[in-house]
């Protein structure tokens, strides 16, 4: 067995409710945010999540650089937010070698733990009940990410990222993701950038099942919320021949990188601010968004291949927003599939 850095069930002895909100030590109640952003109910009613999902199956997530915190956070937010308190092992922690080497927080780029910690919770809202294994790159680099990479397709079969990589690094990461077992789903972000001329990678691959971000709004009556494209959300219709199956023939005739999306816009969240401090805060972030997908994943019964989602049908469309002034569906939100949000959002109930 691969040497692990286990969660441990005393973990959350160190820390005190206060107020409804959990206090971590040397927090004071006055020092914590009161938060507005959508709660992990209002986003599992959002998407008709009732399952807890299967405590067998294990989402793998892989972050760039160390985040000390992450455990201790994981065990708060889910305090926070009434998920169920995390169980021995059920939160596991690998460098990319698959070992307890794992690498030191980037105060240099402190957005590599942030996107981890949205990562992991937006999979713990969507499936609380699931296994999760967290690889830590050494660094954001082709080499150092692939290694994460390959690692993680030897530990579950469904995988999970967010960090963009450079053009450059297809040389190295693209026969890594060519080679993965054929069992293995990979998701990843489509980056915060809007609608860009040139493709988000490694999201542009085309056995990635990239996700866009949404952002809710309450409505009177039907499901109660609508969804509009998120304004920072990323999207492109990369010059890659389409694929079989894949949608959207009338406003991108070659890759849309997009297929699936979720909320990303305003969401409570537990975040460090640097290698010892973490605050409770509302969140933009399109890592949450594929932690949100990543767990519906394991929320619904069908199978989750790039077919399948290709052929949605139990969706909530979203038909309204834009993440840039491209003129047409490839930025614009637009009946049953368009650029930045794909098929849309998952719609629980038909899954």
């Amino acid at each position: 067995m691969r040497n692990k850095e286990m969660w441990i069930a005393g973990v959350l002895g160190a820390l005190t409710l206060t107020g409804g909100c959990v206090e971590a030590p040397g927090e004071s109640a006055q020092e914590q945010a009161v938060l507005t952003g959508w709660t992990a109910a209002q986003l599992r009613t959002a998407a008709a999540i009732t399952s807890n999902g299967p405590s067998t199956e294990t989402i793998v997530l892989v972050g760039i650089r160390g985040y000390p915190n992450l455990i201790a956070d994981a065990g708060t937010f889910r305090a926070n937010q009434g998920l169920p308190t995390l169980v021995a092992n059920q939160l596991q922690k690998e460098d990319q070698n698959g070992g307890a080497m794992v690498p030191t927080y980037d105060t240099a780029h402190p957005n590599f733990a942030k996107e981890q910690a949205l990562l992991l919770q937006g999979a713990m809202v969507a499936c609380p009940a699931c296994k999760y294994l967290v690889i830590e790159a050494d660094s954001s680099s082709a080499s150092d990410v692939g290694t994460a990479l390959s690692t993680a397709f030897g530990a579950g079969d469904l995988v999970a990222g967010t960090t963009i990589l450079p053009a450059t690094a297809k040389t190295t990461i693209d026969p890594i993701i060519n080679g993965k077992p054929s069992s293995v789903r990979l998701l990843w972000g489509a980056g915060e950038a809007g609608f860009q001329a040139t493709a988000p990678y490694p999201t542009s691959h085309l056995s990635v099942i990239g996700v866009g971000g949404t952002q809710l709004a309450t409505i009177v009556g039907g499901r109660g919320f609508s969804e509009s494209v998120w304004g920072n959300s990323g999207a492109a219709c990369d010059s890659q021949t389409k694929p079989t199956g894949e949608p959207g023939s009338a406003f991108c005739s070659t890759h849309n990188i997009v297929q699936v999306s979720a909320p990303a816009q305003n969401l409570q969240s537990r975040i460090p601010t640097s290698a010892t401090v973490s605050v409770d805060a509302d969140s933009d972030g399109i890592a949450f968004a594929v932690g949100l997908v990543a767990g519906e994943r394991f929320a619904r019964s069908a199978s989750f291949k790039l077919a399948d989602v290709y052929t949605l049908s139990a969706k909530f469309d979203v038909t309204t927003g834009n993440d840039g002034s491209c003129g047409d569906a490839r930025c614009q939100g637009a009946t049953a599939y368009d650029g930045p949000t794909g098929q849309g959002t998952f719609d629980m109930t038909g899954l």
